[in-house]
């Protein structure tokens, strides 16, 4: 899995979301594919797992940023982010904390960020 290296959401000029709602993010990220973001079009909303592998439970909270860092993510905006994920049941998503690794079943009206991925593949 390819991860955008900025956790708030990835900038582009076209394609903003911000904080944003499920539906929206599901379209920020159609933007963004269509918009060939970083020269790629198969970005997607990484599913609950994917979110989860990135916590390290073995560090306090507030020392995960700087973790983070070193692996070259970046803007963290604060040791609980909530970013959407593509894991869904009926019309909400799945909302999973970067810090905790859990999520809970919420409205997809609420706001989240868009943290995008990509699946990769050897040559």
């Amino acid at each position: 899995v390819m991860w955008t290296k900025n956790t708030d959401f990835p900038y582009s000029e076209v394609c903003s979301p911000g904080l944003t709602d499920f539906p929206s993010s599901v379209n920020y990220i159609k933007c963004l594919n269509e918009n060939k973001y970083l020269g790629y079009n198969d970005w997607r909303l990484p599913n609950e797992f994917e979110v989860r592998s990135l916590d390290n439970f073995g560090i306090p909270s507030d020392q995960k940023s700087n973790w983070l860092a070193l692996y070259g993510f970046y803007n963290f905006s604060s040791p609980w982010v909530l970013s959407w994920s593509s894991t869904v049941e009926d019309t909400s998503g799945w909302p999973t904390g970067i810090w905790v690794g859990g999520g809970a079943w919420d409205s997809s009206y609420q706001n989240g960020h868009v943290w995008p991925v990509r699946s990769t593949t050897s040559p």
